[in-house]
């Protein structure tokens, strides 16, 4: 295709202000021809398919190929689309999954977004996954859906919030399930970890951070071919021109741009967004990393910027199970299923009573730290621990006690998986009593308690050495 471009015999699409002319796009086995349209062009690409078949043996698949007249008379299109033997098609149209010449602004042009994101995070997943194994999928998803969109359009809010909205659905229990409670604020739950979140991540500050990365991409890699074309296309002679948004642009530019404006009113400088690196000095930008935009920093910084910190920080161990963790950082909230907060939340209830002494109003605090039952089973775990510990009356005060108890990193982790372990254990007590009647003695939930913390520490913590008959002992002195 170039030599037929340079020697006359195809006209490509001339870029202005500058010597660039676009003819093909390759992608693996997709091919998109770009030229001036005329007969000559369409009578020429013919011939050169056909030279290309002779030469390569590959067979252009015409009936599935298509001919688009940017701005021609649809009749014109028709007939010149017989001569390649195609059909004729026009804009909008998907190339690569993109749409091409849509309107954006429109939230039924992002349906297969939303519709691949719903068939991912489907009710009976809700159903059959824990709070963590929700979590987990939630996390993971955003890789699987088309992310591209986001990449290269600024979603507009509705469409941020209909997306959100799947997701939030899902992480309380499915969009079937219209009587399921939002235990917590939805922007606790996307807000970074270091603020007290639980490190969702907003669909917005990713779209952002995907739109900035583009204009980083501009000012510092200028031999790159695209950056050529956006500089042609919008009249760009200097670096910093490309992030000043102009009253005539329009399209897909256009929206990246306004990038700026939303990164300024969130309080991140967008001078020190777009500054390269100096070889030798280190990287004066703190969203460059080796030379190259880090897109997960600005991430952290948008989200860090629109949620003020929450709860503190929060000791999330990878030895402790998922669904563990989350139950904990719920249970420091106060937002677990007690009757208190069924109450609360406008559940009839017979009664408000602790479902395991039955003397006080069941909090959640009441619950895991002051019901006799827990006091029994703490008072084992930390003669067991060989810890002195006094005056805890919460979930958070027993959390701010183990993050800073001892001066040994390895034995403070085992000693807040142990407690951990113990607030989960005495929850599932709680819940197995209510609806299975069953009875909890305090010996056999102490015995859980130290075997399913010991496979914790010994596996998912990696510690193999570890040996059943020293953690039996004192579990802080296996380390």
């Amino acid at each position: 295709m170039k030599l037929t471009v340079s020697k006359g015999v195809f006209d490509g699409i001339h870029i202005p202000n500058s010597n660039i002319c676009v003819s093909h796009l390759l992608y693996a086995d997709d091919a998109l021809f770009l030229g001036e349209w005329s007969k000559k062009n369409i009578d020429n690409l013919a011939r050169i398919l056909r030279c290309f078949y002779v030469a390569s043996g590959l067979k252009v698949n015409f009936t599935k190929s298509k001919v688009y007249g940017i701005g021609a008379p649809l009749q014109e299109a028709n007939n010149w689309a017989c001569r390649l033997r195609c059909e004729p098609a026009s804009v909008p149209f998907t190339f690569l999954g993109v749409p091409i010449g849509a309107n954006m602004n429109r939230i039924a042009t992002w349906q297969p977004v939303m519709e691949k994101l719903k068939s991912k995070l489907s009710s009976w997943k809700a159903k059959t996954l824990s709070f963590g194994g929700r979590v987990t999928l939630v996390k993971a998803v955003l890789g699987s859906i088309p992310i591209y969109f986001l990449t290269i359009f600024n979603a507009p809010i509705g469409v941020i919030n209909l997306l959100e909205k799947i997701r939030r659905q899902f992480i309380w229990g499915g969009p079937n399930c219209n009587r399921n409670i939002n235990w917590v604020a939805w922007g606790k739950i996307i807000a970074p970890k270091k603020v007290g979140g639980l490190d969702l991540g907003s669909i917005r500050s990713l779209n952002l951070a995907l739109l900035t990365k583009w204009l980083w991409r501009l000012n510092n890699e200028p031999n790159a071919l695209w950056v050529k074309i956006i500089k042609g296309l919008h009249f760009l002679n200097g670096e910093e021109q490309g992030i000043c948004l102009r009253s005539h642009w329009n399209g897909v530019w256009r929206s990246i741009v306004k990038c700026k404006a939303i990164l300024d009113r969130i309080i991140i400088p967008f001078d020190e967004v777009m500054k390269p690196g100096i070889p030798g000095q280190g990287w004066v930008s703190p969203f460059v990393v080796n030379a190259e935009f880090c897109m997960a920093l600005l991430r952290e910084r948008i989200e860090r910027a629109d949620f003020p910190v929450c709860d503190g920080r929060f000791p999330w161990l990878k030895m402790i199970p998922l669904k563990v963790l989350g139950f904990v950082w719920r249970a420091k909230q106060n937002k677990i299923a007690t009757s208190e907060a069924l109450r609360n939340r406008g559940i009839v209830l017979e009664s408000s009573l602790c479902g395991v002494c039955r003397e006080s109003e069941e909090t959640g605090d009441h619950l895991l730290v002051s019901c006799p039952l827990a006091k029994d089973i703490f008072q084992s775990i930390y003669n067991w621990c060989n810890v002195q510990v006094s005056g805890l009356q919460s979930v958070s005060n027993m959390i701010d006690f183990a993050s800073k108890w001892g001066n040994c990193p390895n034995k403070r982790k085992t000693l807040i998986t142990i407690l951990f372990g113990t607030l989960w254990c005495l929850w599932r007590a709680r819940n197995d009593k209510i609806f299975n009647k069953a009875q909890w003695q305090p010996a056999k939930i102490v015995s859980i308690i130290q075997s399913q913390t010991f496979n914790w520490v010994k596996y998912r913590g990696e510690k193999t050495k570890l040996e059943w008959s020293l953690w039996i002992k004192n579990p802080l002195n296996c380390n």
